[in-house]
């Protein structure tokens, strides 16, 4: 099976890479609901049960003078592959735009030696000064100890200071800092989307009269367009999550946009229509 999927927005030729995947039970992660409401929702979006497959998905945009990579994987993955098997090489990426630093997002980011990092003011602040790095670190212990072991969630809290203290600090000759809603390159902008995390962001991306929302982890099921306060065991902060997502889907409903998800089923594509999310599929 290809690990990446082409597709064109207005002049940009854009690649959707899978860097993993995923089965699971999706009662494990909107814990929640209530089986009998979660069971009708899923039958209502196309889904036979329960099970699903969930993608680690990242969108390369080459707008013909520059390749974009939004997030940079794991680094313990596959995203260099389908980058290769996609005809590019990390050292042909320019700019990596960072949605949050989830280490699914941000593991890989010392393994693109050319490329400018785009980073938002406010999640740089938020990294790099000690009480806001705590806090933020306590909150993933408490989030994510429900459901993991003791000594990963240790190896976690401890990655994460090692990354706003040091790793972040060592690349401030390469990154950016830029605010919400500024049009950082020609037809690019952030767009401040907290609750899956105090520092997600996602990315609004225009060609032409076509638009693409790259919602990141602002949700991740289908069920949750029609029931935004179905938060997953993995969002900080549920209620913020909801407003964020409903905030998104009336953004792209207004501009007819695609939406791509890093955590939708690989290709990672999909279009709101008639108030439901529908997936592409490769």
């Amino acid at each position: 099976m290809d690990t990446f999927y082409k597709f064109a927005l207005g002049d940009f030729d854009c690649i959707a890479l899978e860097d993993n995947q995923r089965d699971i039970d999706v009662r494990e992660e909107l814990v929640q609901v209530d089986e009998e409401k979660l069971l009708a929702a899923m039958k209502a979006n196309a889904y036979e049960g329960f099970d699903i497959r969930i993608g680690f998905n990242c969108l390369l945009i080459d707008t013909g003078s520059q390749n974009i990579l939004i997030d940079a994987g794991s680094g313990k993955d596959k995203l260099s592959d389908s980058l290769m098997a996609a005809g590019y090489s990390n050292d042909q990426i320019d700019v990596i735009v960072v949605t949050h630093s989830d280490f699914d997002h941000i593991g890989g980011l010392q393994g693109f030696p050319n490329a400018k990092i785009i980073f938002p003011s406010y999640a740089y602040e938020l990294w790099t000064t000690e009480k806001s790095r705590i806090e933020m670190i306590e909150n993933f212990k408490s989030v994510f100890s429900k459901f993991l072991p003791a000594d990963f969630v240790s190896k976690g809290a401890a990655y994460r200071e090692h990354y706003g203290s040091t790793i972040l600090p060592s690349l401030k000759d390469r990154i950016t800092l830029v605010e919400a809603d500024e049009e950082f390159l020609r037809g690019f902008r952030l767009v401040f989307a907290p609750g899956h995390r105090p520092d997600h962001y996602a990315v609004e991306i225009t060609s032409g009269d076509q638009t693409l929302m790259h919602i990141a982890d602002a949700f991740r099921h289908a069920v949750q367009i029609e029931n935004p306060n179905w938060y997953s065991r993995v969002d900080s902060y549920p209620e913020q999550m909801a407003e964020s997502l409903s905030m998104l889907v009336k953004k792209a409903i207004e501009k007819d946009a695609l939406l791509f998800g890093s955590h939708f089923q690989f290709p990672g594509l999909a279009k709101i229509k008639d108030g439901k999310l529908k997936m592409f599929s490769c």
